[in-house]
């Protein structure tokens, strides 16, 4: 998952504005390698999965462990961005109001914007 601050540039694009991001290889990072972190079946019958945030403009990154899959990503923002900023971003741009999100569908090699109160299982089903 990809987080790039809203700008005035490529609004209603697909593709993040930050140049980092067409030079970004995901094809070797396996969380499991990484955290050993695993989707899991909570008793509910919930499913929960590991998401990574890339922040390409500060070649930062964030990473949930067990993202549940009912949740919106806006959720985990207002968290991630809330009361306290992190210590990267010292243009203090980073806000969950002013963060845009995308996901990439590697098959066909393509980012596609996703909306901050959208859950995660709604993104899984993307086609």
């Amino acid at each position: 998952m990809n987080s790039c601050p809203e700008s005035s540039e490529g609004e209603g694009d697909d593709e993040c504005p930050s140049a980092g991001i067409a030079q970004l290889n995901l094809d070797t990072l396996s969380s499991l390698e990484v955290t050993g972190a695993q989707v899991f079946l909570d008793e509910q019958g919930t499913l929960h999965w590991p998401v990574l945030f890339l922040y390409p403009e500060h070649q930062q990154t964030d990473f949930i462990s067990a993202f549940c899959e009912n949740n919106s990503f806006g959720d985990h923002l207002s968290v991630m961005f809330g009361e306290e900023l992190p210590t990267w971003d010292t243009d203090r741009k980073y806000h969950p109001q002013n963060l845009q999100l995308y996901f990439e569908d590697e098959e066909n090699e393509t980012l596609y914007q996703v909306d901050p109160n959208m859950s995660l299982i709604k993104i899984l089903q993307h086609k």
